[in-house]
């Protein structure tokens, strides 16, 4: 079943990279939903550093980037129900670090959010932070 998953999310990215790129909502999906599923693979896919982990603790390494990830991916095994909401009332990066424009998507589970950060890197949005 993983295996699919991973092929899924390919194929998606494939698809989307000829029809168009993906947007930043789309990606903070992927990625939410590479977490909760458990799946490292796609979501080391879609992150890039420095990274954002709480609002706490700047990632500048790839390597770091992994383990936390690793952790991450190791706490749940299914995707919550949940509602997306994007906007720019959202709890803010350091500035000092992340200078350039980025995008706040918050995922609403039960009254709770998580906000995942996107920024446009070249051609692609990628995943630069999370904090609940």
């Amino acid at each position: 079943m993983k295996y699919l998953w991973i092929l899924l999310i390919v194929l998606f990215l494939s698809f989307n990279a000829r029809a168009g790129e993906l947007e930043s909502t789309e990606v903070a999906k992927i990625y939410f939903e590479s977490l909760f599923s458990g799946n490292l693979e796609v979501a080391m896919e879609v992150v890039d550093i420095p990274y954002s982990f709480d609002r706490k603790k700047i990632i500048k390494n790839k390597k770091d980037l992994f383990e936390l990830h690793k952790r991450l991916t190791s706490y749940h095994k299914k995707v919550p129900a949940y509602l997306i909401e994007k906007g720019k009332r959202f709890t803010k990066l350091d500035p000092s670090e992340f200078k350039e424009k980025y995008d706040v998507v918050r995922f609403n589970i039960d009254g709770e959010g998580i906000n995942i950060y996107t920024q446009k890197k070249g051609e692609n949005y990628k995943v630069i932070g999370f904090s609940d």
